[in-house]
């Protein structure tokens, strides 16, 4: 490629790699993993088996055994690579970025009803689902009519377009 440089830029992110390919072209690219820890439910309880105890609808002790319900910890694969670039003397910048996430347990916050239809008795819940991932792009287009200085123009009329895409998707789910 004309005027490739192996030279490797430094990043605030030590996880990020720019490389300038041309004077006013820069790719990158990332892989990142990503953790939240586990946890109990504020106000979600297992009860032992065969108990006919109901939560929240008198002020009784929970019965013997009843204990926190947990959730798993969560893990994220973050993959990213883009491009950052600038044209024509500075008046068009270009950037761009692909990315694909792929989560482990993935915590999601459900909303759960004691009673069927009574809107009064919902409560939240934090749930695992077993693999989810999500990818997508964006890009974002920017001119001036003036050349810009530090990243920001001096005068003239700024015209700017964006568009981003993101598509989930939860392959396995369970209640755990």
């Amino acid at each position: 490629i004309y005027g490739f440089r192996t030279e490797v830029m430094t990043s605030e992110r030590p996880r990020d790699q720019l490389y300038d390919i041309l004077d006013d072209v820069r790719v990158y690219g990332t892989v990142v993993k990503g953790y939240k820890s586990g946890g109990f439910g504020t106000f979600n309880v297992l009860l032992p088996e065969g108990t006919d105890f109901v939560p929240y609808e008198s002020f009784d002790p929970a019965p013997d055994g009843t204990r926190p319900d947990p959730f798993d910890p969560e893990t994220v694969w973050s993959y990213e690579v883009g491009m950052k670039s600038e044209w024509w003397d500075n008046r068009i910048r270009v950037n761009a970025a692909l990315y694909y996430l792929q989560w482990e347990d993935f915590q999601l916050e459900s909303f759960r009803f004691l009673t069927p239809g009574d809107l009064s008795s919902n409560f939240e819940q934090t749930i695992n689902i077993d693999e989810a991932e999500a990818y997508g792009g964006e890009i974002e287009i920017l001119g001036v009519e003036e050349e810009m200085e530090h990243s920001h123009p001096d005068e003239g009329s700024v015209h700017a377009a964006t568009h981003g895409h993101l598509r989930p998707a939860v392959h396995k789910s369970g209640d755990r």
